[in-house]
């Protein structure tokens, strides 16, 4: 047999849980919800202490920076200045190469003043000009000093000469200067 109920029967969707089991649920939610706000406020609270670490690391970086910055800057002005000087070298020993052998030059201009009453003020020696101040009592004197200054071997001609005469006073000595050039074979 085949039985069929065609009466409804009112059941409740929702049966009401009883108190213990509803105030059970709401402390484990409240528990979590304590839970999750102490690990976002520890999460938060760590990712500022990185934040404040990587700070300090970028202060600190730009700080090198600045200090590396600064000693490249003097690297390159030591290197400019090094190569100031390693062209201001180059030049010295080119004029060094171009003037010779200057003690030979002075003990040359030494021996053609020898015997003569002629001194000499100041020898200037640039690049390949000799220039020589000097004084005499007798202008045969400064002639005589021309002539042997022409046989050095390591002067040129005479390129220039200049002699002032004295004052009206027989014993006040005249001044001259001669300029010559040196040789370029004689460079030592």
């Amino acid at each position: 047999m085949i039985r069929i109920n065609l009466i409804r029967q009112v059941q409740s969707a929702d049966p009401m849980p009883e108190p213990e089991i509803f105030w059970s649920q709401y402390a484990i939610g409240a528990l979590l919800l304590l839970m999750f706000s102490i690990g976002a406020g520890w999460w938060t609270q760590s990712l500022y202490i990185e934040r404040e670490r990587f700070l300090e690391e970028k202060v600190s970086k730009a700080k090198q920076l600045s200090q590396l910055q600064e000693a490249m800057g003097r690297l390159l002005e030591i290197n400019t200045r090094k190569d100031g000087m390693l062209v201001s070298l180059e030049k010295l020993k080119q004029e060094v190469h171009s003037m010779g052998n200057v003690s030979d030059l002075m003990e040359s201009i030494g021996e053609s003043l020898q015997n003569l009453q002629v001194w000499l003020d100041s020898i200037h020696i640039e690049n390949d000009v000799v220039e020589i101040h000097g004084q005499a009592f007798a202008i045969e004197d400064v002639a005589k000093c021309l002539d042997r200054l022409e046989n050095v071997l390591s002067l040129r001609g005479i390129s220039f000469v200049e002699v002032r005469e004295a004052d009206h006073e027989m014993s006040a000595p005249y001044s001259f200067v001669i300029r010559l050039h040196m040789q370029e074979h004689a460079v030592t």
